[in-house]
């Protein structure tokens, strides 16, 4: 633990081993592999708070390119915003857990990852939350987790969740022979995000009578 002063610039050398949370790295390749460091000042009721990404600036154009301007990443590997994952081929009695990234990290702000479920035929989607926390607004209109079934070549989208749901609430159930899942995030503020199980059923059998989003394609 370091006092600074306000007046002064300082230069920090960072020793990557000391990072409790990853392992000791010797193979080259793991080199340069990304650590991390805190900086924390003290917070109004005297309490030692990490200093925010945005309050960190150089002002010497000359050094190491600065200023520079910073983009905060919380999640070192998040879901695939470039890519759709799809899941294919499913049959009735078929289940899976898709989550929004690394467990134990915030998701990343400015996503979109798309997950696409696809069976055999007409059967019923059912979305359970294993656990989930995204970012509450009104109307789900900034973090938010999408649900689409197909309409011919189209996507018809059926509702948003967002907000917290506690463990086995029903987020979704659906008629269809596709279902899309698209988690799309703001830059404004993030949260813990999702962990979620979808389960395929006969289209009569129903497992969630109230889901928060419900619907049929025929």
């Amino acid at each position: 633990e370091l006092e600074l002063s306000s007046d002064q610039f300082y230069f920090f050398h960072l020793e990557y081993w000391a990072d409790p949370l990853l392992p000791e790295r010797t193979d080259q390749e793991m080199i340069t592999f990304p650590r991390r460091i805190r900086f924390l000042w003290s917070g109004p009721a005297g309490e030692m708070q990490p200093v925010p990404y945005t309050e960190l600036y150089h002002s010497f154009d000359e050094v190491y390119g600065y200023p520079i301007t910073l983009r905060g990443i919380n999640d070192p590997a998040p879901c695939d915003s470039q890519n759709t994952v799809s899941i294919t081929g499913l049959l009735e009695g078929d289940n899976g857990t898709i989550i929004d990234g690394s467990i134990g990290y915030n998701y990343n702000e400015d996503l979109t990852c798309d997950w696409m479920l696809e069976a055999t035929g007409n059967v019923r989607f059912t979305i359970f939350a294993n656990f989930f926390d995204v970012v509450g607004t009104t109307n789900c209109g900034g973090d938010r987790l999408e649900f689409y079934v197909a309409a011919g070549n189209a996507l018809r989208l059926l509702g948003s969740v967002c907000g917290y749901h506690p463990e086995g609430t029903a987020l979704v159930h659906a008629v269809s022979r596709s279902l899309v899942i698209r988690f799309v995030t703001d830059s404004a503020t993030e949260a813990e995000g999702f962990n979620i199980t979808w389960k395929v059923t006969d289209q009569a059998i129903t497992l969630a009578s109230d889901p928060v989003v419900s619907g049929r394609i025929i």
